[in-house]
């Protein structure tokens, strides 16, 4: 019941109706107004789950998998502009994590380690409230339906970008320091 709710809230009308799995799919005009941004999400999860994989349990990472949602991205990107920025993001990320040059698809395992001096205290490795505002704005802006200019596109890309080095430099050291402790 707890994900029926949920699923209202976020106005997604997909119904799991017992503990065996039986769905029930509603489409209408509810429906109709969400459901692609929906997906776009969906396939925001896909890409993050799986790098995820690579990185922390790469035998369970699937290169093949991983081809068949490209190649679905690309052809929604090659016909719609106004995808989330979200979804780009974690497109563009995976794919240059596991080596792939966007212009000519050449393929091979690439990784760069950099050695940082993190801050002990961890909680100040994040966006300046003033630039996280201005990042919520822009977000915010898309969720109502605006489309960017391609400079506040390029704006909140950057920012979002920023921002996930920063996350992903914190849990790096929070593993670190996990691993080092006794």
């Amino acid at each position: 019941m707890h994900a029926n709710i949920s699923a209202r809230v976020s106005r997604e009308y997909i119904y799991q109706m017992d503990a065996v799995g039986t769905v029930k799919i509603q489409a209408g005009p509810g429906s109709a107004q969400t459901f692609r941004y929906n997906f776009y999400l969906r396939l925001a999860e896909v890409f993050y789950n799986l790098e995820w994989l690579l990185n922390n349990q790469p035998e369970q990472f699937s290169r093949e998998e991983f081809e068949v949602y490209a190649s679905l991205y690309r052809s929604i990107a090659d016909m719609r502009q106004d995808l989330p920025m979200v979804l780009n993001n974690s497109f563009e990320r995976l794919q240059n994590r596991i080596g792939i040059n966007a212009e000519d698809n050449h393929t091979a395992l690439q990784g760069t380690t950099i050695e940082l001096d993190v801050p002990s205290d961890l909680d100040r490795l994040t966006l300046p409230e003033g630039v996280n505002q201005r990042l919520q704005y822009l977000l915010d802006l898309q969720d109502q339906g605006r489309t960017l200019t391609p400079e506040e596109r390029k704006e909140a890309e950057g920012l979002v970008t920023l921002a996930e080095t920063l996350s992903l430099i914190k849990l790096r050291a929070q593993r670190v320091a996990r691993d080092k402790a006794p």
